[in-house]
């Protein structure tokens, strides 16, 4: 989507700020090009990725280091209305961090730069470098969905990863992801949901009280662009945050069900 800058209340510094926008410009172009609908966060089988990928349009590239069996970057090489770029790797795959990380450092190599022979280089800048190595002490690669919920049925399946803010990670892995169900064997698509969204874009650890809450909520308000499911998205997201994690203070507010 066109008009997008960087946020000011994104708690990162410039490098790893950007692949955090990237990834929720990925899912929230999806939600508007598909109405409402999110996009998919797992596959059973790598057929399913590939041919979703192929009916949008989209191309399915290897990552150095890693062979095509394990991981995979899926990109939108025409960059129309709807963006799309992520890495997607098995579910057992133990090396998915360094899959990320290296999705990482080639992005961080301006595509075209010219070097003082004036002959292109592929290899990145120092100020470039340095970026990145900050990007890195911030940003982790995440499962999308939980590999606890998929090792049982779904070792062989495939899922996509995002970059989030190391502290979100952690707290959301914890507190929320380890009380979702396991994923039934017959399941063969996952999608993203609303509690991924607000990990995406919550920046922070899980809100502990009903202020924390309503300050995320308002943060998400203001960084999604307006299109007609938000609200009902928005709504949702907050409903299953409160019917998973109990809130500190709650009996100071009325029982409302938002």
């Amino acid at each position: 989507m066109n008009n997008r800058q960087p946020l000011p209340h994104d708690p990162l510094p410039d490098g790893a700020s950007a692949f955090l926008m990237t990834a929720r410009w990925n899912i929230e172009d999806h939600i508007i090009s598909n109405d409402g609908a999110f996009p998919p966060a797992m596959f059973a089988k790598f057929s399913g990725l590939s041919v979703w990928a192929e009916s949008k349009g989209l191309t399915i590239r290897s990552l150095d280091g890693h062979t095509l069996d394990n991981a995979c970057l899926v990109v939108n090489e025409e960059y129309g209305e709807e963006r799309y770029e992520a890495v997607w790797v098995r579910v057992r795959y133990r090396r998915y961090r360094d899959a990320m990380e290296v999705h990482i450092r080639r992005c961080f190599i301006p595509r075209g730069t010219i070097g003082p022979n004036g002959i292109e280089r592929h290899d990145p800048l120092p100020e470039h470098v340095a970026r990145m190595d900050l990007a890195l002490k911030h940003i982790h690669g995440d499962h999308v969905i939980n590999v606890g919920r998929l090792k049982t049925h779904h070792s062989e399946g495939w899922v996509m990863l995002l970059p989030v803010i190391k502290e979100s990670n952690s707290g959301y892995g914890s507190k929320i992801e380890r009380r979702l169900d396991i994923i039934d064997r017959h399941v063969m698509r996952v999608d993203v949901d609303e509690i991924i969204l607000l990990k995406l874009y919550g920046g922070t650890k899980p809100p502990q009280d009903r202020e924390s809450l309503d300050k995320i909520m308002s943060m998400l308000h203001g960084s999604i662009l307006n299109f007609p499911h938000k609200q009902r998205i928005l709504e949702s997201a907050k409903k299953r945050y409160l019917e998973m994690v109990p809130l500190a203070n709650e009996s100071r507010y009325p029982s409302d069900g938002s």
